[in-house]
Protein backbone atom coordinates (compact mmCIF):
# COMPACT_ATOMS: atom_id res chain seq x y z
CA UNK A 1 0.00 0.00 0.00
CA UNK A 2 1.32 3.54 -0.67
CA UNK A 3 2.38 5.75 1.45
CA UNK A 4 -0.69 8.20 0.21
CA UNK A 5 -3.03 5.50 0.19
CA UNK A 6 -2.32 4.89 4.14
CA UNK A 7 -2.68 8.18 4.76
CA UNK A 8 -6.54 8.55 3.00
CA UNK A 9 -7.14 5.61 5.02
CA UNK A 10 -5.98 6.66 8.12
CA UNK A 11 -7.99 9.92 7.79
CA UNK A 12 -10.94 8.68 6.92
CA UNK A 13 -11.19 6.07 9.63
CA UNK A 14 -9.92 9.17 12.34
CA UNK A 15 -12.89 11.57 10.93
CA UNK A 16 -15.18 8.26 11.09
CA UNK A 17 -13.98 7.78 14.74
CA UNK A 18 -14.24 11.38 15.50
CA UNK A 19 -17.82 11.90 13.99
CA UNK A 20 -18.90 8.61 16.64
CA UNK A 21 -17.30 9.91 19.38
CA UNK A 22 -17.38 13.85 19.47
CA UNK A 23 -21.18 13.20 19.62
CA UNK A 24 -20.98 11.23 23.44
CA UNK A 25 -20.74 13.66 26.26
CA UNK A 26 -17.89 12.72 28.74
CA UNK A 27 -18.34 15.11 31.12
CA UNK A 28 -19.88 13.61 34.47
CA UNK A 29 -22.57 14.75 36.60
CA UNK A 30 -21.13 16.29 39.82
CA UNK A 31 -22.75 13.93 42.30
CA UNK A 32 -20.65 10.90 40.51
CA UNK A 33 -17.67 13.15 40.46
CA UNK A 34 -18.21 13.86 44.32
CA UNK A 35 -18.96 10.04 44.65
CA UNK A 36 -15.44 8.65 42.81
CA UNK A 37 -13.39 11.17 44.44
CA UNK A 38 -10.25 9.79 46.10
CA UNK A 39 -9.91 10.12 50.01
CA UNK A 40 -6.58 12.63 49.40
CA UNK A 41 -9.16 15.09 46.78
CA UNK A 42 -12.08 14.48 49.39
CA UNK A 43 -9.66 15.59 52.18
CA UNK A 44 -8.03 18.77 50.86
CA UNK A 45 -10.38 20.13 47.72
CA UNK A 46 -14.16 18.28 48.50
CA UNK A 47 -15.77 20.46 45.71
CA UNK A 48 -13.05 19.68 42.86
CA UNK A 49 -14.87 19.54 39.79
CA UNK A 50 -12.20 19.26 37.48
CA UNK A 51 -8.29 19.72 36.86
CA UNK A 52 -7.44 21.67 33.95
CA UNK A 53 -4.09 21.86 31.53
CA UNK A 54 -3.24 22.32 28.01
CA UNK A 55 -1.38 19.91 25.63
CA UNK A 56 0.64 21.44 22.78
CA UNK A 57 1.31 18.45 19.63
CA UNK A 58 4.02 19.90 17.23
CA UNK A 59 2.83 19.92 13.58
CA UNK A 60 4.93 20.64 10.54
CA UNK A 61 5.20 24.58 10.02
CA UNK A 62 3.03 25.93 7.15
CA UNK A 63 4.22 27.81 4.28
CA UNK A 64 1.30 30.22 4.72
CA UNK A 65 2.87 33.24 7.00
CA UNK A 66 -0.80 33.88 8.83
CA UNK A 67 -1.17 30.00 9.74
CA UNK A 68 2.51 30.08 10.69
CA UNK A 69 1.95 33.00 13.23
CA UNK A 70 -1.61 31.15 14.30
CA UNK A 71 0.11 28.13 15.37
CA UNK A 72 3.66 29.35 16.42
CA UNK A 73 3.53 28.65 20.42
CA UNK A 74 6.28 30.45 22.44
CA UNK A 75 6.30 27.69 24.92
CA UNK A 76 7.48 25.32 22.58
CA UNK A 77 8.93 27.34 20.58
CA UNK A 78 7.58 25.67 17.68
CA UNK A 79 4.47 25.55 15.32
CA UNK A 80 1.85 23.45 17.24
CA UNK A 81 -2.10 22.80 17.87
CA UNK A 82 -3.40 23.12 21.48
CA UNK A 83 -6.46 21.16 23.10
CA UNK A 84 -7.10 21.82 26.80
CA UNK A 85 -7.71 18.70 28.38
CA UNK A 86 -10.17 18.41 31.92
CA UNK A 87 -9.51 15.36 34.27
CA UNK A 88 -12.03 14.39 37.31
CA UNK A 89 -10.41 13.99 40.44
CA UNK A 90 -10.84 10.46 39.90
CA UNK A 91 -8.11 10.35 36.93
CA UNK A 92 -10.88 10.08 34.31
CA UNK A 93 -10.81 12.51 31.56
CA UNK A 94 -13.94 14.68 31.63
CA UNK A 95 -13.52 16.90 28.99
CA UNK A 96 -11.29 17.71 25.75
CA UNK A 97 -11.45 20.79 23.52
CA UNK A 98 -11.42 21.33 20.04
CA UNK A 99 -7.52 21.79 18.67
CA UNK A 100 -6.54 25.39 18.76
CA UNK A 101 -3.33 27.03 17.06
CA UNK A 102 -0.39 26.95 19.70
CA UNK A 103 -0.41 30.95 19.72
CA UNK A 104 -3.89 30.72 22.16
CA UNK A 105 -3.36 31.30 25.40
CA UNK A 106 -4.38 29.18 28.15
CA UNK A 107 -6.76 31.55 29.81
CA UNK A 108 -8.41 32.31 25.87
CA UNK A 109 -8.50 28.58 25.26
CA UNK A 110 -10.35 28.48 28.98
CA UNK A 111 -12.73 30.74 27.82
CA UNK A 112 -13.57 29.88 24.48
CA UNK A 113 -13.68 26.31 24.81
CA UNK A 114 -16.97 25.82 26.84
CA UNK A 115 -15.92 24.21 29.36
CA UNK A 116 -16.87 27.28 31.41
CA UNK A 117 -20.39 26.79 30.43
CA UNK A 118 -19.93 22.91 32.39
CA UNK A 119 -19.60 24.30 35.71
CA UNK A 120 -21.67 24.67 38.42
CA UNK A 121 -21.96 27.14 41.23
CA UNK A 122 -20.08 25.68 43.97
CA UNK A 123 -17.54 23.64 41.44
CA UNK A 124 -13.74 24.12 42.35
CA UNK A 125 -11.22 23.88 39.49
CA UNK A 126 -6.95 23.42 39.76
CA UNK A 127 -5.17 24.94 36.90
CA UNK A 128 -1.75 26.33 37.16
CA UNK A 129 -0.41 29.14 37.07
CA UNK A 130 -0.96 30.25 33.22
CA UNK A 131 -4.84 29.96 33.61
CA UNK A 132 -5.19 33.78 35.28
CA UNK A 133 -9.29 32.37 34.83
CA UNK A 134 -9.68 33.68 38.54
CA UNK A 135 -12.24 36.69 37.78
CA UNK A 136 -14.29 34.36 35.39
CA UNK A 137 -14.59 31.57 37.10
CA UNK A 138 -15.87 33.59 40.32
CA UNK A 139 -18.30 34.81 38.20
CA UNK A 140 -19.76 31.40 37.66
CA UNK A 141 -19.83 30.99 41.27
CA UNK A 142 -16.67 28.48 41.08
CA UNK A 143 -13.07 28.85 42.58
CA UNK A 144 -9.99 28.14 41.16
CA UNK A 145 -6.98 26.98 42.92
CA UNK A 146 -3.51 27.37 41.74
CA UNK A 147 -0.03 26.12 43.00
CA UNK A 148 2.27 28.68 44.44
CA UNK A 149 5.00 27.59 42.12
Amino acid sequence: MSQSTMSRTLNLITDLIYSKVSTVGIWPEKNKVIENMPYVFRSHFPQCRVIVDCIEFPIQKSSNPKEQQLTFSSYKNTNTVKCLVGIAPSGGISFISEAWGGSVSDKELFLKCGIIDLLEPGDVILADLGFTIKTEVEAKGCKVYTPGF
